[in-house]
């Protein structure tokens, strides 16, 4: 592999794994953008996780075709966060954008991306999936309410933007393997690092072509306890206040766990069989649901709250089930 002699602004790197056809639809849309950029700003690079399928194939038909792609195809599969390591540790623009390979870039993205890294010096950029306002982005001079704002959208893999430097500062990185955020550290590392801040309310993403193949993981002890894990990392080297930490979780639990409490929980919906092939994506598994919420919560007024509306909840939706037989 061969780097260009001049660091680009934007390293857009894409850690595939078996889906070529979404892959696809992925480099079609950045295609579609490169002849309205300067490409010396750009590097594009894919890392195929020693994908069974015709990913290859797929990545040398756009080299071909013309797409400045730079391609790594593991010997073996180093796992999700391997292959994400991966990415990072090639990248040479100012800033990473770790794109999913089922996102898909809207028109005209990659340039007004450009146009706002150019010539600045953010910590962290992240493209809000919801709430569109009036301004394209917001600049944040406070990181508590940057970090406030974003909160458990951090995780999200392809919504935000990171500083290149922050790689080499995290010397341990398999110590976040177990969480399946490896990335959060990076992200909120990045955020730190600078006095601003972006958030983009701009449409930058269309997310998940293969939405309904995503999961295999279990969903507590990734969004709750290796999250909550991550961030109590931060808390106790003091680089975030007990105020911010003690609103990131609160905000997780009512906005994100309570709904999904009541989907696996409750209803059933989206969940993985623990029989299933192992590796297999699609759904969440739910083992330890309870001990891990009880772990982090259990001192939380809001947390036995939220347990009251779930009980009001389950009892609405097994007397609805009954009604309908």
């Amino acid at each position: 592999m061969n780097k260009i002699s001049t660091s680009p602004i934007l390293s857009i790197c894409i850690p595939t794994w078996n889906r070529a056809k979404y892959l696809r639809s992925c480099l079609v849309a950045i295609k579609e953008q490169i002849h309205t950029i300067n490409t010396s700003e750009l590097e594009l690079f894919v890392s195929d996780n020693c994908s069974e399928d015709n990913t290859k194939e797929v990545v040398n038909q756009f080299i071909q075709e013309g797409l400045p792609i730079t391609y790594n195809r593991n010997e073996a599969n180093l796992g999700a966060a391997g292959n994400f390591l991966k990415c990072m540790q090639y990248a040479s623009g100012k800033y990473i954008l770790l794109l999913g390979d089922d996102d898909i870039l809207n028109p005209d993205a990659i340039s007004f991306l450009l146009e706002l890294l150019r010539g600045h010096d953010y910590g962290l950029v992240h493209i809000r999936m919801s709430c569109p306002i009036e301004n394209p982005f917001v600049i944040y001079d406070d990181r508590d309410q940057f970090l406030k704002a974003i909160s458990y959208w951090l995780t999200f893999i392809s919504g935000n933007i990171f500083q290149r430097k922050i790689v080499s500062q995290i010397k341990s990185p398999e110590d976040y393997v177990w969480t399946h955020l490896l990335q959060m550290p990076y992200y909120i590392m990045s955020a730190l690092s600078s006095s601003q801040n972006v958030i983009i309310y701009k449409e930058i993403l269309k997310i998940s072509l293969d939405g309904n193949s995503n999961g295999g993981y279990n969903f507590y002890e990734v969004f709750v306890d290796g999250y909550l894990s991550i961030w109590t990392e931060f808390l106790n080297r003091k680089e975030i206040s007990k105020d911010v930490f003690e609103s990131l979780k609160r905000d997780l639990y009512e906005r994100m766990v309570f709904s999904y409490n009541l989907t696996l929980l409750i209803q059933g919906r989206g969940v993985k069989n623990n029989r299933e092939q192992e590796g297999k994506r699609g759904g969440l598994l739910v083992d330890n649901a309870w001990k891990i919420q009880f772990k982090h919560y259990y001192a939380k007024p809001y947390f036995w709250l939220s347990l009251a509306r779930l009980s009001f909840q389950s009892i609405k939706y097994y007397v609805c089930r009954i009604l309908k037989r």
